[in-house]
């Protein structure tokens, strides 16, 4: 029986991703879970400054409604511009960077 947890097998902890991925491969042959295994050649996003692979992470996510009315009959979009409205800016521009 195998058990999945949120944590990495030891031989995989303190890794960069492209360390870590032959790792993996191995770890699953030595279990008999690798179901096949064959390089591919694709394009890949890259970051525009470094020029580097950009390797894009699972995270844990939250969203919050702007827009639904809550209490006093006011969004939080609503109340959220009351607070940069009365909010002194230095320097001034800065109100732009939350509000366009």
């Amino acid at each position: 029986m195998t058990v999945v947890t949120s944590r990495p097998p030891n031989c995989l902890l303190n890794l960069s991703v492209w360390d870590a991925n032959p790792k993996v491969i191995e770890t699953l042959a030595e279990r008999g879970a690798l179901v096949h295994q064959t390089k591919l050649l694709h394009s890949y996003p890259h970051c525009w400054r470094h020029k580097t692979p950009i390797i894009f992470r699972a995270t844990a996510q939250w969203f919050i409604g702007m827009d639904k009315v809550g209490h006093g009959g006011h969004t939080l979009r609503a109340r959220a511009n009351q607070a940069v409205d009365s909010t002194e800016f230095f320097p001034s521009g800065g109100v732009h960077a939350l509000r366009p």
